[in-house]
């Protein structure tokens, strides 16, 4: 941009010699002044210099003025072309502007003052059409480093794409593996529930609602049957859910066979506190609050409608339906396993004369915790009402009934735990 400062080159051609002499008088101080009295003069002097301005004379003998400034046209494009004519030969001038590139025409004798406007414009234009070229220049050699820049960043891109794609390829292939062993693991699960037709081999009639936050739950059910007469029934609540809910289930339905099978523990209350030392002393030795709300009953059959029922509940209750009034006996506060405030408490033992007919219910804290759009609970009372509204249907009835009327109060809202509901009619 420094050429922007410096004096601009102007070529005049004329064939009269008094008037190169004059121009060149009138503008030497301003311009720097090229004559020339013939065309091949003039292109050796176009051909040598950075001519700004070129201004031809109409009327030459070799060529016009106008042939000439075409013939400079495709050579010196940036140059500003000005003709000079008489009254005579405006019409032609005209006619040739667009076709010649011609600036403007100045008519003669031309005056001082009126080439000297010109002149002043037409440096204007040169000095506009240099700084246009310059930033032209400019935003070229910006752009071509912006398409360098582009075209690394694009390679960058599509590594980094490709790196991507393979990554997402070893995680689908990870989550497929993941998700193909969560489901085996969820039937290894379920095949440690007991089977409806031993359940019903027991009681009359029974159902169960089982909806796991995840795939595998940490929430289970068991059932043991020492005799005709004598069966265990439990409901399990691990802490956690999912995969870790899931192994701890797993646990609690190993302790749960070895208190009673292996070492033929029979009071509720005892098996639970073995399991709870079991759990606290070799799995979690007293580290962690990780353990297992369990509510377990014993059946005792005295007569072909008369059952004694022992209860025990760690942080689990009892509903029993019993002449249209739920009978709610409730468990101790104690959990099972790990650390927690009343380690040091008992389990408390209940035991009721029960008959056939009598209808009990089991469940974890994931059925009255489960919530709305606003915040609510389902809770105990709606649960206990619920309950006394359906406990005359069939059993597969009442538990349809049951799951519609949680899911219109849960609506959209997302499950946050696991939810396991059994019941069984005596």
């Amino acid at each position: 941009m420094n050429s922007l400062r410096e004096k601009h080159s102007i070529l005049y051609i004329d064939d009269e010699q008094s008037n190169l002499d004059i121009f060149r008088i009138s503008f030497k101080r301003e311009y720097n002044i090229f004559t020339a009295y013939e065309p091949e003069q003039a292109f050796e002097i176009l051909k040598n210099n950075q001519i700004d301005i070129i201004i031809a004379d109409q009327q030459m003998p070799q060529m016009t003025g106008t042939q000439f400034l075409e013939k400079t046209l495709q050579e010196y494009p940036e140059a500003i072309r000005i003709i000079l004519t008489g009254y005579a030969d405006i019409q032609v001038v005209i006619e040739a502007i667009n076709k010649c590139g011609i600036y403007k025409y100045i008519t003669k004798p031309w005056e001082r003052e009126d080439i000297k406007m010109t002149l002043e414009k037409a440096v204007e234009t040169v000095k506009i059409k240099r700084e246009n070229q310059w930033l032209v220049q400019s935003l070229e050699q910006e752009l071509t480093k912006l398409e360098a820049k582009y075209f690394e960043q694009y390679k960058e891109a599509r590594e980094y794409a490709r790196k991507l794609e393979k990554q997402k390829a070893e995680i689908s292939a990870m989550y497929r593996k993941l998700g193909q062993n969560i489901n085996y693991a969820s039937k290894i699960q379920n095949a440690l529930l007991p089977k409806d037709k031993t359940l019903l081999e027991f009681f009359q009639d029974f159902f169960e609602i089982n909806a796991p936050l995840d795939v595998v739950s940490g929430d289970f059910y068991w059932f043991h049957q020492v005799s005709d007469f004598e069966a265990y029934l439990a409901i399990v609540d691990c802490t956690g859910h999912g995969i870790a809910g899931a192994l701890m289930s797993v646990i609690g339905h190993t302790e749960l066979n070895k208190a009673i099978k292996e070492r033929r523990i029979r009071e509720p209350k005892d098996i639970l506190e073995v399991i709870h030392q079991d759990l606290s002393n070799s799995l979690f030795s007293n580290e962690t609050s990780d353990g297992m709300d369990v509510a377990l009953c014993r059946f005792q059959k005295t007569s072909p409608f008369h059952y004694r029922m022992t209860f025990a509940g760690a942080r689990r209750p009892l509903y029993i339906l019993q002449n249209s009034i739920i009978l709610e006996v409730p468990g101790s506060r104690k959990s099972v396993g790990g650390l927690q405030i009343y380690a040091e408490g008992k389990y408390e033992q209940h035991s009721l004369h029960l008959e056939s007919g009598n209808q009990l219910y089991l469940f974890t804290d994931g059925v009255p915790d489960i919530a709305n759009d606003n915040r609510q609970k389902f809770g105990l009372k709606r649960l206990k009402d619920l309950i006394l509204r359906t406990y005359q249907l069939p059993a597969e009835e009442q538990k349809l009934q049951i799951m519609q009327e949680v899911a219109e109060f849960k609506q959209d809202t997302a499950q946050r735990d696991d939810f396991l509901m059994l019941s069984v009619r005596l």
